[in-house]
């Protein structure tokens, strides 16, 4: 009884978003309800990758260790043997399984709406409708196989997570107004509380924006953010685990150090930097950095802007960087900003605080003036130790609050420095005071923050 009430409420949801039975309304819900308000909206997802340990229904229950008194253990039944039943058919089995079990564990009718892809295409839902109005299980994910003791299969899943909307106010407590809640965050956090579910430093969040208003992000705009990102990807990458800002790793590529402006030499760019000379001439860069923002400047169209911030052939055929641009002038819902250097995790505030930075800088960029888009050059092009990463994501208008999760974050995914030997001759009270400093900081360091805690 209780699944065929599940399947009626599915039926009507499905049935609301029907392109011939849904009514638009210019009623808003929420912060963006009054028609005086003309803060800036944007429109943000995230693709949200992790392991599903999972046991057939007859199996023993693994180690006490292994479990967690709230979250479910994803159990599936063992499919009966028929002729021609391949290896392939049973991988194909395990997977539609598990996808069902993490979207029936996950799902919330009021909340989070949550589906699998294989779902969409049997409900014949334009893609951008469901995007909108689902958690969509994905059929595939390229994360590295695992195992684990204790558990018949580890199944690794990709989850696209309900696209949200929110509104940028810039001078109140709180930047962000989410039109509705839960925010990304807590969506995320969501499925860590529901299913036992295991994330690795393998594991990523790829975060996508883009302006409600299309034209409120043009060239300019796009070559404001480039300029920014390119000075300040080094300052950036404290917000990322460590072994995120490898040259080695391929899912991460640096617009500094893996992109076309960075490695090509016979760079084609057609315009001409015409009243921006006069800008850059005085702005106080070295003549490498001048150089590059100069040829950011010069570019004549969107393509040719796009193709700069291209991974080089030499470094991957079909890479992405680490901030893609490479979708942004598309002529459909796929025209995003994508932020890919972002490891995964089930912390809400961490989460959001992420959508926050790279939401405020993307309106900076789209909204600031050639005065203060000056301002912001001069001070990123002097050394870190003067304008440091909490300097700069205060310049672009991110709260304390914001920039303290993250610097906590910073703080305890650092390696401990280790401190400088006291002299011989130190009294032995300041000895132990310098010891138990250390100590202090270690246990802070170490004791924080973890994988899919």
């Amino acid at each position: 009884m209780g699944r065929l009430n599940k399947m009626k409420q599915i039926k009507a949801a499905v049935s609301k978003m029907s392109p011939h039975g849904e009514k638009k309304s210019n009623k808003k819900d929420g912060p963006l309800a009054s028609d005086e308000d003309n803060a800036p909206v944007w429109n943000t997802g995230q693709e949200f990758q992790f392991y599903v340990p999972w046991l057939w229904k007859d199996s023993p229950e693994p180690p006490p260790d292994k479990l967690h008194p709230k979250r479910q253990v994803v159990r599936i039944a063992r499919p009966k043997k028929v002729p021609g039943f391949t290896e392939e058919f049973h991988q194909a089995y395990i997977r539609h399984c598990v996808s069902i079990a993490v979207k029936d564990l996950v799902y919330d009718m009021q909340f989070h709406l949550t589906c699998t892809e294989d779902q969409v295409k049997q409900w014949n839902l334009p893609q951008i409708k469901a995007w909108e109005r689902f958690n969509i299980v994905q059929n595939t994910c390229d994360l590295p196989e695992v195992t684990i003791l204790g558990f018949d299969g580890v199944l690794p899943i990709e989850m696209t997570m309900a696209i949200k909307q929110v509104s940028i106010h810039r001078e109140q407590a709180s930047n962000l107004s989410w039109v509705k809640f839960p925010s990304p965050g807590q969506c995320i956090e969501r499925v860590k509380n529901h299913v036992l579910i295991h994330v690795t430093p393998a594991c990523n969040i790829h975060i996508h924006i883009k302006p409600e208003n299309a034209l409120l992000f043009d060239m300019q705009a796009f070559k404001k953010l480039a300029s920014i990102l390119w000075l300040a990807e080094e300052r950036l990458d404290k917000l990322y685990q460590p072994t995120r800002n490898t040259l080695e790793n391929p899912s991460h590529h640096s617009i500094r150090h893996s992109s076309n402006l960075a490695l090509e030499e016979d760079l084609l760019v057609t315009g001409s930097l015409g009243d921006l000379a006069n800008f850059l001439e005085i702005v106080n860069l070295s003549g490498a950095e001048m150089e590059k923002l100069s040829m950011i400047w010069k570019t004549s169209d969107r393509y040719e802007l796009r193709e700069l911030l291209r991974v080089h052939p030499s470094v991957g055929k079909h890479g992405y960087l680490a901030y893609n641009f490479f979708n942004l002038f598309l002529t459909s819902h796929k025209a995003t900003i994508e932020f890919r250097k972002i490891e995964s995790t089930t912390d809400a505030r961490i989460i959001d605080a992420w959508i926050e930075c790279f939401l405020l800088l993307a309106d900076f960029s789209a909204n600031c003036s050639m005065n203060t888009f000056q301002n912001i050059i001069e001070r990123l092009g002097k050394p870190q130790i003067i304008y440091n990463t909490w300097e700069f994501l205060r310049g672009i208008g991110c709260k304390n609050v914001t920039i303290g999760i993250l610097k906590q974050k910073y703080i305890q995914q650092s390696p401990p420095e280790e401190p400088s030997p006291a002299p011989s001759n130190t009294r032995p009270r300041r000895r132990d005071a310098v010891r138990e400093r250390a100590e202090k900081t270690a246990e802070k360091i170490f004791g924080g923050y973890s994988y899919g805690r």
